[in-house]
Protein backbone atom coordinates (compact mmCIF):
# COMPACT_ATOMS: atom_id res chain seq x y z
CA UNK A 1 0.00 0.00 0.00
CA UNK A 2 1.52 3.25 -1.04
CA UNK A 3 1.03 6.84 0.01
CA UNK A 4 -1.94 7.32 -2.34
CA UNK A 5 -3.59 4.14 -1.03
CA UNK A 6 -3.18 5.37 2.55
CA UNK A 7 -4.73 8.73 1.63
CA UNK A 8 -7.59 6.98 -0.13
CA UNK A 9 -8.23 4.76 2.94
CA UNK A 10 -8.10 7.77 5.31
CA UNK A 11 -10.56 9.66 3.11
CA UNK A 12 -13.03 6.75 3.13
CA UNK A 13 -12.83 6.42 6.93
CA UNK A 14 -13.39 10.17 7.37
CA UNK A 15 -16.43 10.13 5.06
CA UNK A 16 -17.90 7.15 6.96
CA UNK A 17 -17.46 8.98 10.28
CA UNK A 18 -19.16 12.11 8.86
CA UNK A 19 -22.06 9.99 7.57
CA UNK A 20 -22.57 8.40 10.99
CA UNK A 21 -22.51 11.77 12.78
CA UNK A 22 -24.86 13.47 10.30
CA UNK A 23 -27.25 10.50 10.25
CA UNK A 24 -27.50 10.48 14.06
CA UNK A 25 -28.27 14.19 14.30
CA UNK A 26 -31.76 14.03 12.85
CA UNK A 27 -34.49 15.93 14.65
CA UNK A 28 -36.88 13.85 16.62
CA UNK A 29 -40.53 14.82 16.63
CA UNK A 30 -41.85 16.09 19.92
CA UNK A 31 -44.30 13.79 21.68
CA UNK A 32 -47.93 14.75 21.16
CA UNK A 33 -49.44 16.82 23.97
CA UNK A 34 -51.49 14.81 26.43
CA UNK A 35 -55.15 14.66 25.61
CA UNK A 36 -57.44 16.34 28.04
CA UNK A 37 -60.56 14.48 28.99
CA UNK A 38 -63.72 16.41 29.50
CA UNK A 39 -66.05 15.28 32.26
CA UNK A 40 -69.71 15.66 31.75
CA UNK A 41 -70.43 15.86 35.43
CA UNK A 42 -68.62 17.89 37.95
CA UNK A 43 -68.08 15.81 41.04
CA UNK A 44 -68.33 17.75 44.21
CA UNK A 45 -66.74 16.31 47.30
CA UNK A 46 -68.79 16.43 50.40
CA UNK A 47 -66.98 18.00 53.28
CA UNK A 48 -65.83 15.32 55.69
CA UNK A 49 -66.39 15.63 59.34
CA UNK A 50 -63.23 16.88 60.89
CA UNK A 51 -61.63 14.15 62.94
CA UNK A 52 -59.10 14.94 65.59
CA UNK A 53 -56.09 12.64 65.36
CA UNK A 54 -53.80 12.22 68.31
CA UNK A 55 -50.44 10.50 67.95
CA UNK A 56 -49.65 8.03 70.69
CA UNK A 57 -46.01 6.97 70.88
CA UNK A 58 -46.78 4.03 73.15
CA UNK A 59 -45.12 0.91 71.79
CA UNK A 60 -43.39 2.80 68.96
CA UNK A 61 -39.72 3.56 68.58
CA UNK A 62 -38.65 7.21 68.53
CA UNK A 63 -37.51 7.82 64.92
CA UNK A 64 -35.09 10.54 66.00
CA UNK A 65 -33.31 8.46 68.65
CA UNK A 66 -30.08 6.82 67.45
CA UNK A 67 -30.62 3.17 66.59
CA UNK A 68 -27.71 1.77 68.59
CA UNK A 69 -28.96 3.28 71.85
CA UNK A 70 -32.01 1.01 71.71
CA UNK A 71 -30.05 -2.21 71.33
CA UNK A 72 -29.28 -3.77 74.68
CA UNK A 73 -25.62 -4.31 75.34
CA UNK A 74 -24.19 -7.63 76.43
CA UNK A 75 -21.20 -7.57 78.70
CA UNK A 76 -18.47 -9.11 76.62
CA UNK A 77 -15.23 -10.09 78.21
CA UNK A 78 -12.17 -8.86 76.40
CA UNK A 79 -8.79 -10.47 76.75
CA UNK A 80 -8.16 -12.92 79.57
CA UNK A 81 -9.72 -11.03 82.46
CA UNK A 82 -11.64 -13.52 84.66
CA UNK A 83 -12.05 -15.87 81.70
CA UNK A 84 -11.78 -19.56 82.45
CA UNK A 85 -9.54 -21.84 80.43
CA UNK A 86 -12.48 -23.18 78.39
CA UNK A 87 -13.43 -19.64 77.35
CA UNK A 88 -10.19 -19.32 75.37
CA UNK A 89 -11.33 -21.71 72.61
CA UNK A 90 -14.10 -21.88 70.05
CA UNK A 91 -16.61 -24.67 70.66
CA UNK A 92 -15.50 -26.41 67.46
CA UNK A 93 -11.98 -26.72 68.88
CA UNK A 94 -13.14 -28.58 71.98
CA UNK A 95 -13.62 -32.35 71.88
CA UNK A 96 -16.10 -34.17 74.10
CA UNK A 97 -14.29 -37.12 75.69
CA UNK A 98 -16.60 -38.49 78.40
CA UNK A 99 -20.09 -38.11 79.85
CA UNK A 100 -21.08 -38.96 83.41
CA UNK A 101 -24.85 -38.97 83.92
CA UNK A 102 -27.31 -40.66 86.27
CA UNK A 103 -26.44 -38.61 89.34
CA UNK A 104 -27.65 -35.32 90.80
CA UNK A 105 -25.12 -33.22 88.90
CA UNK A 106 -24.17 -34.71 85.54
CA UNK A 107 -20.63 -34.03 84.35
CA UNK A 108 -18.75 -34.11 81.09
CA UNK A 109 -15.09 -34.03 80.17
CA UNK A 110 -13.85 -31.98 77.22
CA UNK A 111 -10.35 -31.71 75.75
CA UNK A 112 -8.76 -28.58 74.38
CA UNK A 113 -6.65 -28.70 71.18
CA UNK A 114 -3.51 -29.37 73.26
CA UNK A 115 -5.11 -32.49 74.76
CA UNK A 116 -5.68 -31.10 78.26
CA UNK A 117 -8.94 -32.29 79.85
CA UNK A 118 -11.50 -30.17 81.70
CA UNK A 119 -14.62 -31.16 83.64
CA UNK A 120 -17.80 -29.22 82.94
CA UNK A 121 -21.14 -29.20 84.75
CA UNK A 122 -24.43 -27.48 83.85
CA UNK A 123 -24.03 -23.71 84.17
CA UNK A 124 -20.31 -23.68 83.35
CA UNK A 125 -19.04 -21.03 80.93
CA UNK A 126 -17.54 -22.50 77.76
CA UNK A 127 -16.41 -21.08 74.40
CA UNK A 128 -15.33 -17.65 73.20
CA UNK A 129 -18.88 -16.46 72.55
CA UNK A 130 -20.02 -16.58 76.18
CA UNK A 131 -21.65 -20.00 75.95
CA UNK A 132 -23.09 -21.67 79.01
CA UNK A 133 -23.59 -25.43 79.46
CA UNK A 134 -27.37 -25.79 79.55
CA UNK A 135 -27.76 -29.56 79.80
CA UNK A 136 -25.72 -32.74 79.85
CA UNK A 137 -27.44 -35.88 78.55
CA UNK A 138 -26.30 -39.43 77.77
CA UNK A 139 -25.34 -38.45 74.21
CA UNK A 140 -24.39 -34.78 74.24
CA UNK A 141 -23.56 -31.53 75.98
CA UNK A 142 -25.95 -28.72 75.04
CA UNK A 143 -24.39 -25.23 75.07
CA UNK A 144 -26.46 -22.04 74.75
CA UNK A 145 -24.93 -18.82 73.40
CA UNK A 146 -27.01 -15.69 73.94
CA UNK A 147 -26.93 -12.55 71.80
CA UNK A 148 -29.25 -9.78 70.62
CA UNK A 149 -30.16 -9.23 66.98
CA UNK A 150 -30.45 -5.88 65.21
CA UNK A 151 -34.00 -5.37 66.48
CA UNK A 152 -32.95 -5.92 70.08
CA UNK A 153 -34.56 -9.35 70.34
CA UNK A 154 -32.76 -11.89 72.49
CA UNK A 155 -31.59 -14.86 70.44
CA UNK A 156 -30.34 -18.09 72.02
CA UNK A 157 -28.13 -20.21 69.79
CA UNK A 158 -28.16 -23.86 70.92
CA UNK A 159 -25.06 -25.84 70.04
CA UNK A 160 -24.71 -29.55 70.65
CA UNK A 161 -21.34 -31.16 71.33
CA UNK A 162 -21.62 -34.92 70.82
CA UNK A 163 -19.33 -37.78 71.63
CA UNK A 164 -17.33 -38.78 68.57
CA UNK A 165 -18.28 -42.16 67.17
CA UNK A 166 -15.72 -44.98 67.43
CA UNK A 167 -15.53 -45.22 63.64
CA UNK A 168 -14.49 -41.56 63.29
CA UNK A 169 -11.67 -41.90 65.85
CA UNK A 170 -9.92 -44.76 63.98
Amino acid sequence: MGVTGLRYFTCIVAMAAVAVVVGGCGKKSAPPPPQQTVRDEVVQEKPKEQQNYFYTPIGKRDPFRPYFLDVQKIVVRTGNENAGPLEQFELEQLKLVALLTGMDTPMAMVEDPAGKGYTVVPGAMIGKNGGRVARITKEEVLVEEEYYNSEGKRIINKISIKLPSEASEK
